[in-house]
């Protein structure tokens, strides 16, 4: 499950600071995560990574993002089951859109021949949401 917030923004601000929180799953048999990937709606300004986190703590990680597509390699495989955090920066989208845009995400063990897993959006925190919208 996947979430984004804050999940309202005003419209054409500039340097907006988002999170995607994703709850992982490990399950027996699972070989754990090390790849996330987040792509962002084209209307939103090009992200911009700042920090990942596992149940709260910072990680190593390096970005291979790329225009809307985010893409961090953990350092350190995730294991077990926990909260992934990805801390980002963004512009808002420039014109109104009360319907909200969403985001996509998966998890993946790029060391497995195994297809990535998409999240669905969920509660991985209080929030709920995985679309923002332009007020």
């Amino acid at each position: 499950m996947a979430e984004i917030s804050p999940n309202d923004v005003t419209t054409s601000s500039t340097g907006n600071a988002f999170s995607v929180d994703i709850q992982v799953t490990i399950s027996g048999g699972d070989t754990g995560v090390n790849r996330v990937a987040i792509t962002a709606p084209g209307s939103v300004g090009v992200p911009a990574v700042t920090e990942v986190q596992v149940d709260g703590s910072t990680v190593a990680f390096t970005d291979n993002s790329s225009g809307n597509a985010i893409s961090v390699d953990l350092n350190t495989k995730v294991t077990a089951s926990s909260k992934l955090t990805i801390l980002f920066t963004a512009d808002a989208p420039t014109t109104q859109d009360l319907t909200g845009v969403d985001f996509t995400s998966t998890v993946d063990d790029s060391g497995t021949g195994d297809a990535a897993q998409s999240t669905t959006e969920g509660m991985a925190t209080a929030m709920q949401a995985i679309t923002i919208v332009g007020m």
